[in-house]
């Protein structure tokens, strides 16, 4: 502890009120500070009766928006670290994010979970990443409207390849938007695409296991290479393999991510590990 903050991430993969002994378990095992949750699928605007009991006395934040709950997210900050202001949370069920201060200063820690399937969506150049981003802000602000007028909303429905790399766009600018005026913040979650499929991605296919590709206009990309994110996988003891998602087929893929602003810097970087 001390100076040293320690986040942990999880993706798990919905059933956030009925693994709240698993959540326990690996919060107390890493001794976390913090742990933020992606893919929680709660839709509630507080966080489940059975995990505020099973956490404490540390606290627990969820999304707190009923009217999308497909990319939900949370986050758990131990009793003793101290937080600042009001709980940021983004217009869909996609982000959130909460101040906390350390002996070294104030850092701002969000968890994110992006439309999934990426790695097969269109691609954008720079000048497109922008269009794209305002056409899904107006999307989820209707659909947002809608719901609150009591209509039927379509939120959760991020179908079309277009619409799920415009909204990851969107949550790109959010974080963007975000990290002004903090020291450090610190993204982890779901982002559901490779930074480079030739090495972080293994499909299984009838002739046997190939590597994916790497896409120059993936919203990642555009993050770590245009936006100044650090991807912290560079600076991570990688013992325990390259992939944070495998399935019975055998295909392997690291579409999870520690994302930190500003990047590392000498003998203060940051250390990361990476376990599946």
């Amino acid at each position: 502890k001390g100076d040293t903050l320690t986040v942990v991430a999880g993706n798990i993969r919905g059933g956030l009120a009925k693994k709240c002994e698993h959540i326990r378990n690996v919060f107390d095992d890493l001794g976390a500070d913090v742990y933020v949750l992606s893919e929680t699928w709660w839709s509630g605007a507080e966080p489940p009766p059975e995990l505020v009991r099973a956490i404490a006395p540390h606290r627990v934040f969820t999304h707190g928006r009923e009217w999308e709950r497909s990319r939900a997210v949370a986050i758990i900050v131990h009793e003793d670290l101290e937080t600042k202001g009001e709980i940021k949370r983004d217009l869909s069920a996609g982000a959130m994010a909460i101040d906390v201060l350390t002996e070294a200063g104030e850092c701002r820690i969000a968890t994110v979970n992006f439309p999934p399937g990426l790695d097969n969506a269109r691609t954008l150049s720079f000048a497109e990443a922008k269009r794209a981003a305002d056409r899904a802000r107006r999307k989820v602000v209707n659909e947002k409207n809608t719901y609150e007028k009591g209509g039927k909303s379509d939120a959760c429905g991020v179908v079309k390849s277009s619409e799920k790399r415009d909204e990851a766009e969107r949550l790109r600018q959010v974080l963007k938007e975000w990290r002004q005026g903090v020291a450090q913040m610190i993204v982890a979650g779901d982002v559901n695409e490779t930074f480079d499929g030739t090495v972080d991605r293994v499909r299984s296919t009838l002739s046997g296991l190939k590597p994916g590709i790497c896409r120059a206009g993936s919203t990642i990309r555009h993050m770590v290479l245009t936006d100044g994110w650090a991807d912290m996988f560079a600076y991570a003891d990688t013992e325990d393999g390259r992939f944070t998602r495998t399935d019975t087929r055998g295909s392997k893929s690291r579409i999870d991510y520690v994302l930190t602003y500003p990047p590392p810097r000498g003998c203060n970087a940051n250390v990361a590990s990476f376990v599946t």
